[in-house]
């Protein structure tokens, strides 16, 4: 996949979850940077329900977090434009591969407009320089006095207003940005931890002092943590559980985490090196430094 090759070519590692069934397929991480990536052919195929879950897992695991496609339903997504799913930010390959770059245009889609940003220090002082005034500039481009005003006071615009300025004023004028760090930057800031669940087993993690946040979309059933971090999942066949354990087993390398996986029936350490704790062992526990204690030493008990 050239997605993969590329991310490489950069620098990350890079694990895949096409087989889970996830909110994510890719993740990708480098010393300083991590992404957590879903491919679509078609983005409108990704739902609300998976975007929020990427969103938690991108405040999580402090990651940026994008969705790759080609096209919607209605048009071919175009090179250079960042439209927007869920509030996640949306692109074809070539736009991805290009956001690794300095410093690209930063163009997205709204409502049927490119929108672009203005340097408007520099389209004000280009104006001043050929001596036009406001309503010149106005009579000239089409533009209204009251958008040219804001436009000189950092309102975005269309790319058509921008490309009709900037051939008039003779200047680029399209602010160009590193689009990493302006996802960065742009990440939701919230308390993605709940204090209520369905599921007793949770709810008895809960109650031991961890924070716990439940997932319906992502390669494990919960994420908890105190000072570190724990994947969970629930199993009841042992087929299901030897499975589980195998995606554990790669997602915790890349979310550097422990990992558990609670059951009913089978009475198990671990599988690969992720313990198995029956449902009702959790009841013998009274601190969350005591089952993570039980944790990493399944962890690393010998086969």
């Amino acid at each position: 996949m050239r997605t993969i090759s590329f991310l490489k070519t950069q620098g990350f590692n890079v694990s895949t979850f096409f087989d889970s069934n996830s909110c994510f397929d890719l993740v990708a991480d480098r010393s300083d940077l991590k992404l957590v990536i879903k491919v679509y052919s078609n983005i409108d195929g990704f739902r609300k329900e998976q975007a929020e879950e990427m969103k938690k897992i991108g405040e999580l695991f402090n990651a940026i977090v994008l969705v790759i496609g080609e096209k919607t339903k209605a048009f071919t997504l175009k090179k250079g434009i960042v439209y927007e799913r869920h509030g996640i930010p949306s692109m074809d390959y070539q736009t991805f591969t290009s956001i690794f770059d300095t410093a690209v245009p930063s163009m997205k889609f709204f409502k049927g407009k490119t929108i672009v940003e203005l340097e408007s220090d520099k389209l004000k002082e280009k104006r001043n320089e050929l001596d036009y005034t406001l309503e010149e500039l106005a009579r000239r481009t089409g533009i209204t006095k009251e958008s040219l005003y804001r436009l000189e006071h950092g309102f975005k615009t269309s790319l058509d207003t921008a490309k009709k300025l900037e051939k008039l004023l003779k200047a680029d004028l399209i602010l160009e940005k590193n689009l990493l760090e302006e996802f960065a930057l742009s990440k939701p800031k919230k308390e993605v931890f709940e204090n209520h669940f369905d599921d007793s087993s949770l709810e008895k993690i809960h109650s031991l002092g961890l924070d716990i946040i439940e997932f319906k979309h992502a390669p494990f059933r919960a994420f908890g943590t105190k000072k570190e971090f724990l994947l969970i999942d629930k199993g009841k066949e042992k087929s299901e559980l030897q499975k589980k354990a195998l995606v554990l087993e790669k997602t915790k390398a890349v979310f550097d985490s422990h990992s558990l996986i609670i059951t009913k029936k089978f009475s198990l350490d671990k599988i690969e090196s992720t313990p198995i704790i029956q449902e009702e062992e959790l009841d013998s526990y009274s601190k969350a430094n005591q089952l993570m204690k039980e944790i990493k030493k399944r962890e690393k008990k010998s086969e």
